[in-house]
């Protein structure tokens, strides 16, 4: 066990502790060595049995890995399409500039059509970018379709309500 973490002044928030970590996992260029980040000692124990800079490089690249998976799940006529070069890099700078705000992946890739607008692609593709975004903003509204909640079959919170305490125990519920 270590002892509590030590802050210069008034400590953060664990909101804010959160915040300034998930900052440093998608907002950082992937070049970047977290080691070099002079606030990283007071986000993170760095007395445990791996090293919060060696941690964090793990966690960032696991965590980018899995954003850039999302992305091209999601998009997968633009994963098809792009180089690979390409599509890591388009996806490198889009989540970078727009980090994911929930756990939710449906609006992952919600500005990513007016993105790719203005993003410069290392290979050529025979086709505009207004073009390449076109395809984006189809393949998000089919994820945002498809994933839309019916609204024929939603449960209002008063048949929720009407449910006595005795039979949730009991109670199915169907999606």
């Amino acid at each position: 066990a270590s002892g509590p973490l030590v802050f210069a002044g008034e400590p953060p928030s664990w909101r804010d502790v959160q915040r300034r970590f998930f900052d440093r996992l998608a907002g950082a260029p992937p070049d970047l060595d977290p080691a070099s980040d002079p606030e990283l000692p007071a986000l993170l124990d760095d007395t445990r049995p791996v090293g919060a800079a060696r941690g964090m490089r793990v966690y960032r690249d696991a965590y980018a890995t899995s954003l850039r998976r999302a992305l091209a799940v999601n998009f997968p006529a633009l994963a098809r399409v792009l180089s690979a070069g390409d599509f890591t890099a388009l996806a490198a700078a889009y989540l970078r500039r727009h980090p994911p705000r929930g756990s939710d992946f449906v609006p992952l890739g919600a500005a990513l059509a007016e993105f790719t607008r203005t993003h410069h692609f290392a290979d050529a593709y025979g086709v505009d970018r207004a073009v390449l975004a076109e395809l984006m903003a189809l393949e998000q509204a089919q994820i945002e379709v498809a994933n839309a909640p019916d609204a024929a079959k939603a449960l209002a919170p008063q048949a929720l309500a009407a449910i006595a305490p005795e039979q949730w125990d009991v109670a199915r519920f169907a999606f």
